[in-house]
């Protein structure tokens, strides 16, 4: 009878989290949902269904896959017992689709929450009622806010952790890192190119964000970090030492250079969350953080950044 009871309790409190866009977008799902599981005493669960569909129309459209078992995250992955999955022979922007897989999910009694408003620019707004949530919540969006989980900070650290340390290829560039005032530049372009309501950032605000490092940091090293490493070595002038990051030393999922980030002390990061959690995954003691002033060419953006960190 107790484990009857049990068992119907967990049933009635669950924490699904919806998988959906790059390493950096899972990441901020994962922060976000985790802490809600915690403040509901459950477990996390991640649904991967939209994440991993392959049926969509758009040649634009860039395909991501399941990044998060590169940490030591606490989280099972979802199934069809746990949640009605989005099914792997719709479109992936069919609305129809959409909202029949919405309506089975509150059929199933879960709290839906969707972090963004469909067809708004306050995509990055920190929603205050979020965290609040008690008992069978799916979570879907972009949680794109700090203020979703600082609060157990030293909990996402430990778990957004590296299951894999460096290969020796990175080991002498990660002397580096760790024996100078290092400061990682991470230059986001390719697929923005094509994404006009993101953009990209060119070399005036890199200029910019340099010239501020310098005036707060002695001696600094620069170690720059792109998608577009070509680019990068035409356009990128900076008169400190400074090294173009080697795309051999990516890793098969670009783990590698985000690991090597995290060991800079100071960051100049774009409008990619992939840059933002390099710099919010150090732990240096006096970090300097600088980022563009608008991040993104048409979302709201005023809650990801931290106070502390600097815009340019």
């Amino acid at each position: 009878m107790i484990s009857l009871i049990i068992q119907r309790i967990n049933k009635q409190v669950m924490i699904i989290v919806q998988l959906l866009g790059g390493m950096g977008n899972q990441m901020f799902q994962y922060a976000c949902g985790r802490h809600l599981a915690i403040l509901n005493n459950t477990e996390l669960k991640l649904d991967l269904s939209l994440l991993e569909n392959r049926v969509f129309f758009d040649k634009n459209f860039f395909y991501r896959s399941y990044d998060l078992d590169l940490f030591n995250i606490k989280a099972s992955i979802a199934t069809q017992s746990d949640i009605p999955l989005y099914r792997s022979t719709w479109r992936i922007n069919s609305i129809p689709h959409r909202l029949f897989n919405l309506f089975q999910i509150k059929m199933e009694g879960f709290k839906y929450v969707f972090i963004r408003r469909l067809n708004s620019y306050n995509l990055l707004r920190y929603n205050d009622k979020v965290l609040k949530k008690r008992g069978k919540i799916y979570v879907a969006g972009y949680p794109f806010s700090a203020r979703y989980f600082d609060s157990i900070r030293d909990i996402i650290l430990e778990e957004l952790s590296f299951v894999k340390d460096l290969p020796p290829a990175c080991a002498e560039l990660e002397e580096k890192i760790k024996t100078t005032n290092s400061v990682s530049i991470n230059i986001r372009r390719k697929d923005f190119l094509v994404q006009k309501s993101i953009g990209t950032h060119g070399i005036g605000y890199i200029n910019k964000a340099v010239a501020q490092i310098a005036l707060r940091v002695s001696d600094p090293v620069f170690f720059v970090f792109s998608d577009d490493m070509e680019w990068c070595r035409e356009n990128v002038k900076i008169d400190f030492p400074h090294h173009f990051v080697n795309e051999e030393l990516s890793g098969k999922r670009n783990e590698d250079h985000l690991q090597l980030m995290t060991l800079c002390k100071h960051f100049i990061i774009s409008n990619s969350t992939y840059g933002w959690w390099g710099a919010w995954l150090s732990n240096y003691h006096g970090k300097i953080v600088v980022a563009p002033n608008r991040l993104f060419q048409k979302l709201n953006d005023v809650d990801m950044i931290p106070q502390e960190w600097l815009r340019v």
